[in-house]
């Protein structure tokens, strides 16, 4: 997301600083999330839920900031994040679900 939208950042309509912070937001879930499966070797349900709720709140988070009053976010930009928040919406869903699994083999 930051490499593309640094260089298109006009056309979307949204700040530089902005999608740095929700490209830094990501980068860090991506590293909790590779952090849990190269060192974690059982009980992963609590980790799993921590990674899909902070998955939820980043949701929650783009959400507003596409639709906050006076936002400047083309429509482009709007059908991105939108599309960005359903399929975060769907890893949340299989998180949760996986989450949900690991508890019942304990």
């Amino acid at each position: 997301m930051f490499a593309v939208f640094r260089a298109y950042h006009e056309f979307v309509g949204v700040a530089i600083g902005t999608l740095t912070l929700l490209a830094g937001i990501a980068a860090v879930f991506c590293i909790y999330s590779a952090c849990c499966f190269l060192f974690l070797k059982g009980n992963w349900a609590p980790f799993i839920q921590a990674i899909s709720i902070a998955n939820l709140l980043y949701c929650i988070v783009t959400l507003g900031l596409v639709f906050i009053p006076g936002s400047e976010i083309s429509l482009a930009g709007k059908i991105y994040f939108l599309g960005e928040i359903l399929v975060v919406c769907g890893l949340v869903y299989v998180e949760l679900a996986v989450a949900k699994a690991i508890k019942k083999t304990i």
